[in-house]
Formats: C-alpha cells, structure tokens, sequence
C-alpha cells in the first residue's frame, strides 16, 4: 500500500497515532513542538488503559521513573485514545544532549552512536508492529529532526529500511505526517529523503500525493505567520538541560546558575503568556533576542574570551525549526 507525506497533519479514521516522546522533559506540561499535535488529538486525556489520571497521568510517570532513573524510557508505548484514534508515544535519543532512553555509559562516541541509532530503529519498528496488530492506519510523525538534533535525511533513511523491513508486502496504511515544509527546513529535507530512499527499495507516495505533495511539487518558500509558544518554551528547555548537564565542551555544570534561572524565568513566562506569537511582531522579536542575550552570559569569568557554547546551540535550534533571530540594532523591543 503506498505511503503518504501530507502537511495537512490529520491522521485517517481509527488511525495509530504516533508522535515524538521525551527524555528531555521532566513534565508532561513541558512537552513542546514535537507533541503539539498529539496533545491536540488527544485533549480529552483518556488512557487507553482507562487509568484514573488518563494519559497524561501515564506518561508523566514514566517520565518520573526516568527522570528519576528507575528506569529506562519505552522506545514506543501506546498510551491514548479519542474520538476513534489511538495514540502512541515514540521516543528516541538526543543527541545535543548525548543521551538515551537507557543510562548505559558507551566507551566512545561510535558504540554511543551505534546505541542511538538502534533505539531510534526500535521506536519506529514498535510504532508499525502496534499498527498492525490494530489493524490500523498508521500516521507516524517523524521523528526527533527537531531539538533532538538528528540529521533529516538520516533519520529518512532509518524510517524507510524500518518500513520495509517489518511491513516487507507493504500492506499498512502509512501516513507520515510533513509540519511546515518551508524551504531548507528539516520537514523538508526528511520528506525529500524518505522518498527517495523508499524509491530505492522500489516503494512509492500514493497517486494523489504524487500530484500534489511529492519532491516535485512546488514548496512555499513562506514562514509560518505563527511562532508557537510551546516551541520557543522547548527551545529554552533544551537550553537549560544543555547548560546544567554540561553537554558540548562545558567544563562545569550550570545548575542553579544565574544563567539558568534567567531561562527558567523567560521560560515560565512564555508558557504562561495566552494566546499565539505573531511572527515578525515586537514581541516575538522580544522574546528572540532576550534569550540570545542570557545565552550570551558567561558563567565563568575565565572564559571570557570565549563564547558560550548556548549561543551557539541556541541558533542551531531557531535554524531546525525555520525561525530567524531578528537584528537587535533593528528590533523595537519592550520589557517582558
């Protein structure tokens, strides 16, 4: 049955739902843009278990055990369902943060690569199996191009060798959902990927997504008008979790730091704040440069020839997620 890349993100009638889990998160709450869509789906919080907290109760306890290091994070668990859906949780490693569903300590950056790649496959083959064992379409959000840094047209080559290897007659109904696919976006990269590797190994986009949606068709080069909050709000998280697990070339962590309470601060302001961020707007223009500007603290003062290694991050992130940092000498800024 061939695939699918639509941007139009609704899943078919008594689809699987898969989307993109956490091990960055310590809530549920703090979940940002790989699990918009899923939160919105699923906003009745009914457990698929009936558990008397509903799904959201159920994944913030394995977020909990993991946190906590009790135990190790499912690659995929089914955990929701609404209105005819079924929703599940796929979760796969950070690699900025250089860590994985597991607490396991890796000799070398090849064998922690190795490890990585093998649980990024585990949580796409779990996601198919449970699909076929519903008997359901299957509407799988792509997984981990965003904040958890993982090269697009790889991580479109490890979804397509997954497909075809447990769906080898090709008789699920696979949706894989493509959110914004701007020019030069990961969405991009990865539906341009996918389907050519799947061509490689002789699978094919739908006939009506072949008019319509294929690498051939013309792409916006427009910007969403819309900054969501909880994409920024995700932004600043990784930037914290960066700063006080000491990831990249830290000497010390940053916990409890000036810096970090400054992101904290910003960053519950940003959750709390109703309603969306215009694009392009004073505020948003606000919001962007304020957390540049506490990236661009130095925690220490021995360092004061260097720049910090969230400045850095921070502008790898905006660019994974097409948003521009605004020039501050030409931003009209007001307090937050």
């Amino acid at each position: 049955m061939p695939f699918q890349t639509p941007s139009d993100l609704k899943p078919k009638a008594n689809s699987l739902v898969v989307c993109a889990g956490t091990i960055t998160c310590q809530t549920v709450d703090d979940m940002g843009s790989g699990f918009l869509l899923f939160k919105k789906l699923f906003n009745s919080n009914s457990s698929y278990q009936d558990s008397p907290g509903g799904w959201k109760a159920d994944l913030q306890q394995l977020l909990t055990a993991y946190n906590s290091r009790q135990s190790e994070m499912p690659a995929y668990v089914r955990i929701a369902k609404q209105d005819g859906l079924v929703g599940g949780v796929a979760t796969v490693p950070c690699k900025p943060a250089r860590i994985g569903r597991g607490f396991s300590a890796y000799k070398d950056d090849s064998e922690r690569d190795k490890k990585f790649e093998d649980e990024y496959r585990l949580a796409v083959k779990q996601a198919i199996i449970d699909a076929k064992q519903l008997n359901r379409p299957l509407f799988l959000q792509p997984l981990g191009i965003g904040v958890y840094g993982w090269n697009p047209k790889f991580a479109a080559a490890l979804f397509a060798d997954v497909i075809v290897n447990e769906d080898p007659n090709d008789e699920l109904d696979i949706t894989i959902p493509i959110f914004s696919p701007t020019e030069g976006s990961p969405s991009l990269a990865f539906k341009t990927a996918l389907i050519s590797e799947m061509a490689q190994r002789g699978r094919h986009p739908s006939d009506t997504m072949n008019k319509v949606d294929t690498i051939t068709a013309r792409v916006s080069k427009d910007v969403s008008p819309f900054m969501h909050r909880d994409v920024l709000s995700a932004i600043v998280g990784q930037l914290i979790h960066n700063i006080e697990s000491k990831n990249g070339n830290r000497w010390t962590s940053g916990i409890n730091s000036v810096k970090v309470q400054q992101l904290n601060q910003l960053q519950n302001i940003i959750k709390s704040d109703k309603g969306e961020i215009k694009a392009g707007s004073k505020e948003a223009e606000d919001y962007l440069l304020k957390i540049m500007k506490i990236c661009e603290m130095k925690r220490n003062p021995l360092h004061f020839w260097a720049t910090p290694e969230s400045v850095g991050e921070y502008k790898a992130l905006l660019q994974q997620h097409n948003i521009k940092l605004p020039d501050e000498t030409n931003a009209t800024r007001h307090q937050i």
